[in-house]
């Protein structure tokens, strides 16, 4: 039924919609902050651009996923000239508005193109971008909830795991690329602040998760059969190391650690597990509901 350009997909979907998300939504509220240095604001233009060139670039590979699993190119030319009111749609323009949007910025960015564009006109595009980037988030969790067929999947828990594990990766990644560019330090004070963030986004994913299991274990049949897939092997590795250890549990000790040090500068180990995490993620949930 699914293949792994599907699981691929998920993945880098919601990576790459989070991380332009976060890197628009820090941009945002950076340049509403007046007090900056020219050298900070001109690190914080540098980490932004390249966090939105990554973010652009997995999109669009899990777009191709996405293509590949398709397999012909006419189904996806469809979707564009034939929409319709249903997810799928719903999906297809979220995606063209994420890429299109973030590749405007990253011309903005990178190459001034168009020249002397007005400061409240590039922030609107990046409060637009931002608003597609959640679209394309809930749209990985959309696309399975509305798969009758796996009751598993049929939880509005779905789409809500999918936007806080979406959000947790891109804040991982983000900080990633803010170390190293070695410019973490021009964050300043919304260094600690998306610590504080990330380690309550890991919360409601560990919460929407456990709503998830409960959910489909009231439900019986077929979905309680998944809960027990779920927690036997091979798939119960991949739950307790990948999703509750790397995905969740270390970005939220990382987040605490500093909170405690009130040091806002990032755990390049746990945000990598919290990539890895958000991986095991979408393994988990789909082949559990594929027993």
């Amino acid at each position: 039924m699914f293949s792994q350009f599907i699981i691929l997909y998920l993945f880098l979907g919601g990576l790459g919609s989070g991380l332009v998300a976060v890197a628009c939504a820090d941009s945002l509220v950076l340049h509403a902050v007046t007090e900056r240095s020219r050298d900070q604001l001109s690190c914080i233009q540098r980490i932004k651009r390249r966090s939105l060139t990554v973010g652009f670039v997995v999109l669009a590979v899990g777009c191709l996923c996405l293509l590949f699993d398709l397999g012909r190119i006419d189904r996806a030319i469809n979707l564009v000239l034939r929409p319709t009111a249903t997810v799928i749609s719903f999906g297809t323009f979220s995606l063209l508005a994420c890429l299109g949007l973030s590749g405007t910025l990253i011309l903005v960015d990178w190459l001034s193109l168009p020249r002397d564009i007005p400061g409240r006109v590039k922030a609107a595009l990046e409060a637009l971008c931002v608003a597609a980037s959640l679209c394309v988030m809930a749209y990985t969790g959309l696309f399975l909830q509305n798969l009758v067929a796996v009751p598993f999947w049929n939880t509005p828990f779905i789409p809500a795991l999918f936007v806080c594990s979406a959000l947790s990766m891109g804040t991982s990644a983000f900080l990633l690329v803010a170390s190293f560019s070695r410019e973490q330090w021009a964050l300043g004070a919304s260094g600690p602040a998306l610590q504080a963030i990330h380690g309550g986004l890991v919360v409601f994913e560990a919460l929407c998760l456990a709503g998830l299991v409960c959910s489909a274990w009231l439900k019986g049949g077929a979905a309680a059969l998944s809960v027990g897939v779920l927690f036997a092997s091979p798939l119960s590795s991949w739950l307790t190391i990948g999703v509750l250890g790397l995905g969740i549990g270390a970005p939220f000790a990382a987040s605490v650690w500093s909170l405690y040090t009130k040091d806002g500068s990032s755990v390049a180990l746990a945000d990598v597990a919290c990539i890895i995490g958000g991986l095991a993620l979408r393994v988990c949930v789909v082949c559990a509901g594929l027993h």
